[in-house]
This record gives C-alpha cells, sequence and structure tokens, in this order.
C-alpha cells in the first residue's frame, strides 16, 4: 500500500504542465550568469537548487538542456578562450554531463584564478600582488577569491571609466570639428550676403545717378520759352509749329519767333 504523502507525490510528478507553467520554470533555472557578482559555483547551485527540488522538472527540462544552457553562459562570460572551450566540445557526448560539465569549468576557472594571482605577483601588479601577500597564510580559497574578484571589478571599472573619458574626447573632437566648420560656413554666408549687399546698393546708386541724369536732361532752360520744362527747345509746346502737340487743357500763351 502506498502512503498518502507517496501517493500524492506520484500524482504530481505525472501531471502535465502548461505551457505558461513550463515557461515559468524554465525562467528559474535557464538564468543568465552575471560572472561580475555570481561566482561559478554559487551560478552552478543555484540552478541545481531550482531545477532538483522540484519533482516536475524530469517531465519538463532534460539534463541536456541544463548542460547546453549551463555551457552557453561560459561562452558569453568570456571567462574561458578558444581553447578550453574546445576541450569541452571534444569530449564524447556520454560523458558531457551535468556533474561532469560542473566538475570541468570549476577546474578550469580555478585555473584562471590561479594563473592570475601568479602573473599579479611575477609582473608586479601593485594593488592585486600586495593584496595577496597581505592575506593571512590560514586564508580560504573563497576568501582569496572574494578579494581578487573585487579587484578584478575594480579594474573593470577604472577600465570603463577610462573607455568613457577616451569616448567623451573623441565626442568634444568631433563637435570641435562640427563647430568649426559651421563657423566657416557662418563666415562664407556673411561674405556672400555683404557682396550681395554690395551689388545691390551699386545698382541703385547707378539707377539714381541715371534718374539724375534723365531729370536733368528733361528740365532744361527752353531757347525759346527761356522757362526750364520738359522738351525744352524745338519741342517747346509754346510756338505755334507745335500747337498740335498741346493738350486739350493746354493754357499756355503762344510766343513769337
Amino acid at each position: 500500500m502506498v502512503a498518502p504523502y507517496d501517493l500524492l507525490g506520484q500524482i504530481k510528478s505525472t501531471i502535465l504542465l502548461t505551457t505558461v507553467e513550463r515557461k515559468e520554470l524554465k525562467a528559474l533555472v535557464f538564468k543568465e550568469w552575471d560572472v561580475s557578482s555570481t561566482s561559478i559555483r554559487a551560478y552552478a547551485n543555484a540552478i541545481d537548487a531550482a531545477w532538483k527540488t522540484n519533482e516536475r522538472w524530469s517531465n519538463t527540462i532534460l539534463e541536456m538542456d541544463i548542460v547546453d544552457h549551463f555551457v552557453g553562459e561560459m561562452y558569453k562570460s568570456s571567462l574561458f578562450d578558444e581553447k578550453v572551450m574546445a576541450m569541452w566540445e571534444k569530449r564524447k557526448e556520454e560523458v558531457r554531463k551535468w556533474d561532469s560539465a560542473k566538475k570541468f569549468f570549476f577546474s578550469k576557472a580555478d585555473d584562471e584564478k590561479t594563473y592570475k594571482k601568479s602573473t599579479a605577483k611575477n609582473a608586479g601588479f601593485g594593488s592585486m600582488a600586495n593584496v595577496e601577500e597581505e592575506l593571512p597564510a590560514d586564508a580560504t580559497d573563497e576568501s582569496v577569491n572574494v578579494v581578487l574578484e573585487a579587484m578584478q571589478a575594480n579594474t573593470e571599472q577604472m577600465n570603463a571609466v577610462a573607455a568613457t573619458n577616451a569616448g567623451l574626447e573623441q565626442t568634444v573632437k568631433e563637435q570641435s570639428k562640427q563647430i568649426t566648420a559651421l563657423i566657416k560656413m557662418n563666415e562664407n554666408l556673411v561674405k556672400a550676403l555683404t557682396a550681395a549687399g554690395v551689388k545691390v546698393a551699386e545698382e541703385d546708386k547707378a539707377k539714381e545717378e541715371k534718374k539724375k541724369t534723365t531729370t536733368a536732361r528733361e528740365w532744361r532752360m527752353c531757347p525759346f520759352c527761356k522757362e526750364k520744362h520738359k522738351g525744352a527747345g524745338k519741342g517747346c509746346l509754346r510756338r505755334k509749329v507745335n500747337a498740335h502737340l498741346r493738350p486739350k487743357n493746354w493754357t499756355g500763351e503762344d510766343i513769337d519767333e
């Protein structure tokens, strides 16, 4: 006879999940790895905690799905070079299991940290090497890793600031070039407008001079009537010979010639 609790567990494990439930459950396991704040062991433990503590996972997420996701995050982390990743990919399918994946990448991560420690000391990398020397002899690997991760985070932050400053400097240079170009364009525009203004002024002056000349020619002393008027001379309307040119409202007097 099956105990009530065991029977309930069997029933739960055989009930099919809905699409929404599967999506929510997968979201708990298939989380991205934040390398800057979470160690590789803590990340793997979180996957285990979400995957192995639920009796219904076996019908939803296979072990190969977990391995593929975990290895995919290893690629994205850029913590391991191509050589390390190639070593994993060359393994036979039957040994590429979840436990072996954790063991493989834990080991490579430890090797990477050891290499960084050695490089820091041998290269005389001030801050990190000094931290290594100041740690007590009985310091645990975990405490050393915490310090190194903090130093790495600080270095990455400084690099980010340097990159930002370089970007700002480049932006300022580009803006300076744009401002210089705008100033040049403005100078050319002012020159063009000035030249156009001078040309218009000269044309207006020429028109005015022409008008004065024309007016002077039209209004002159007539040798016949001894007065200034348009058409002075032979065209004088006071001459009888020009009577046919006079307007209807003509009131002038004839002159004796």
